[in-house]
């Protein structure tokens, strides 16, 4: 069993920063109010275990192709980032779409649903969540 890759339309509503040592090895600066994450726009792309690649080393078996470029691209949440949705970002969004799937885990929406996802939402920035 993975998480659901989600990526979300807007800035991240945060609760307040993160100050403990592990936190901040992981990347992990602040705190999401994840209540108010459940309201913004958003995409659920697919299933994946990112604790499982990094345990093993191999991220083919536990990521799909689509959610692993995504994923090297668009910050997680807890990093208190956001990427704007641009030209670049949508053509970076096309190749990803193409990616195989060697996984055991499914992806939820077609490439078409995906990429027009990032298109309609242009201009607006965006971060990922996987839970």
């Amino acid at each position: 069993m993975g998480c659901d890759y989600t990526v979300y339309v807007g800035e991240i509503p945060i609760k307040g920063k993160r100050t403990n040592l592990t936190s901040l090895l992981f990347g992990h600066y602040v705190e999401v109010d994840y209540e108010k994450v459940s309201e913004l726009p958003h995409i659920v792309i697919g299933e994946a275990s990112f604790l499982k690649a990094g345990l093993t080393g191999d991220r083919k078996t536990f990521i799909p192709g689509v959610i692993d470029k995504l994923s090297r691209l668009i910050p997680d949440a807890e990093s208190g980032n956001t990427i704007i949705i641009d030209d670049a970002l949508i053509a970076y969004v096309r190749e990803a779409v193409k990616e195989p799937n060697e996984s055991s885990y499914e992806v939820y929406k077609t490439p078409e649903e995906i990429v027009k996802f990032f298109e309609d939402n242009k201009g607006k920035p965006c971060f990922s969540i996987c839970q």
